[in-house]
């Protein structure tokens, strides 16, 4: 694998893997999983190493055991970026007499694995999810956009001119069929406002012909309350005033 490979490699494990220690009863041994709903993907991973088993649950898994997974280790090591995932990964590097590691920076080919893992397209915007923010926060100082919560979850979010700018990046880097497919549909030729500006503005203005005497009768009401409302003002305005003259008569000693 050249850098940009182990790179977009180990991403894709933060987004979407676990690396863990399986304990058979006298000795432990790694383990490495891949998991994603379509196969392409993990084809494309299993192209790039050595010794993974496919399975099918309710998802495509690609498993790596033991020694296999050793390169995979060390490939992790030298790009790990979420400090979560870098410690759990030093949990099994401890375990296998491996050198630890620490956080790296994220990269364009790392943030396409994420992506590629955890990530989709709608209506020109960009959005991948995780359960554990730090990741997504790291994406949004790297490439803009925002954090939102949703239940046990976090979703990173990114619209306008930096989404039409980073999917075309994303799209050359992707080796996931149907997530490109639907970032073609999502960004490619005119944004879902250019094609639906004029169907909108047609429903604006129904929707304002339809409720024109609703809009009135609030507007009619509405300026009857504010209308009263100063009027209560002005009177209290003016029986503060006359109190205030009725008191300087009373006392001309006292300077206003």
């Amino acid at each position: 694998m050249n850098t940009q490979e182990e790179e977009y490699l180990t991403l894709f494990q933060e987004g979407d893997g676990r690396v863990d220690l399986q304990d058979n009863g006298y000795k432990k041994y790694p383990r490495v999983f891949f998991f994603q709903k379509e196969r392409e993907v993990l084809d494309y991973i299993a192209s790039l190493t050595v010794g993974g088993l496919f399975y099918q649950e309710k998802i495509w898994q690609l498993r790596f055991n033991s020694s296999n997974c050793i390169p995979l280790l060390e490939v992790f090591s030298g790009h790990a970026v979420s400090r979560w995932f870098v410690e759990r990964l030093n949990k099994v590097l401890e375990y296998m007499s491996l050198p630890p590691t620490v956080q790296h920076p994220l990269t364009l080919d790392g943030f396409v694995g994420f992506w590629d893992a955890d990530g989709t397209s709608f209506n020109s915007n960009l959005f991948a999810s995780q359960k554990d923010r730090e990741i997504l926060d790291i994406i949004v100082e790297q490439f803009g956009g925002g954090v939102s919560k949703h239940d046990t979850w976090y979703q990173w979010y990114l619209s306008g001119e930096k989404a039409r700018e980073l999917a075309p990046e994303i799209l050359a880097r992707s080796h996931c069929p149907s997530k490109a497919e639907r970032l073609k549909a999502n960004f490619e030729g005119p944004s879902y406002y250019e094609l639906h500006h004029e169907e909108q503005r047609t429903r604006q203005k129904q929707y304002e012909a339809e409720h024109a005497e609703e809009r009135r009768a609030y507007h009619k009401l509405h300026n009857a309350k504010n209308a009263e409302k100063q009027q209560e003002q002005h009177q209290t305005y003016r029986e503060k005033q006359k109190l205030i003259r009725e008191y300087v008569k009373l006392h001309p000693e006292v300077t206003v």
